[in-house]
């Protein structure tokens, strides 16, 4: 988050693009400093600080009967120049997150701008559309806009317009499977049949799955999606490929 907030203030870049982890590690990106934050301005933390505060040094004489009772048990294990130190440091520390606290402030209010926005990606597999439905429910909870859900390898429908028989007389004609003998062509026509079948049930299951992060979207966001290709991903060509989809 210090990283972003120093990039942005240096008004270098036309686009600076966050590419976070997946959604519980980005959630811990958006919480951590709310959770820092309470945690030090805890009762626990102030009640153990007031002694030091008060005194300059940890003293037993600033605090009442019952803190000063756990707290003379406390020293006979861990040495009263421990609490000692113990104090300043979360005296010291607090200073500096005053801070912190203030460039967290700035940061939210810089994610909440009108130039920023977020990109969902997800797969459609029933699971990952819910996390992603998930962080856009945190998203708006905290007023920060969302630019699109992106949903990655997408089975599309593709009914077929052969019959068995053509299909059949096609994979006698492949030079590679010459030498299969009829009963084989007729088991490998009966594998791409049941291969095609699974296929189209995944690409119910992933309209379906589109369809509801459109729901939730709203129409406040496009809800764009990318095939399932038939190769993996993983150069320039096949980068040009996914653009045409992305850029619609």
């Amino acid at each position: 988050m210090a990283k972003l907030y120093e990039i942005a203030g240096e008004k270098k870049y036309d686009l600076i693009i966050l590419d976070t982890p997946p959604t519980a590690n980005a959630l811990d990106f958006l919480d951590a400093p709310e959770r820092l934050t309470s945690a030090i301005d805890s009762p626990a933390i102030q009640w153990f600080t007031k002694p030091y505060m008060a005194a300059g040094r940890f003293s037993l004489k600033a605090v009442g009967m019952g803190a000063a009772f756990v707290l003379k048990r406390l020293a006979r294990f861990v040495g009263s120049a421990f609490l000692d130190d113990m104090a300043a440091f979360f005296v010291e520390f607090n200073s500096i997150l005053g801070g912190f606290k203030e460039r967290a402030r700035e940061v939210f209010e810089l994610l909440r701008g009108s130039d920023v926005a977020f990109v969902l990606v997800s797969s459609a597999e029933p699971a990952s559309v819910d996390e992603a439905v998930y962080f856009y429910e945190r998203l708006e909870k905290s007023r920060m806009p969302l630019g699109a859900f992106v949903v990655n390898r997408v089975h599309r429908s593709a009914p077929s317009a052969l019959g068995r028989e053509e299909v059949i007389a096609r994979l006698q004609a492949r030079p590679e499977l010459r030498g299969y003998s009829p009963d084989d062509i007729v088991q490998v026509a009966s594998d791409f049949d049941r291969t095609h079948k699974e296929f189209q049930a995944l690409s119910e299951v992933d309209a379906r799955e589109v369809a509801r992060l459109g729901k939730h979207a709203a129409g406040k966001a496009p809800v764009v999606t990318v095939p399932f290709f038939d190769q993996d991903i993983y150069d320039v060509s096949g980068l040009s490929q996914m653009v045409r989809y992305l850029s619609g």
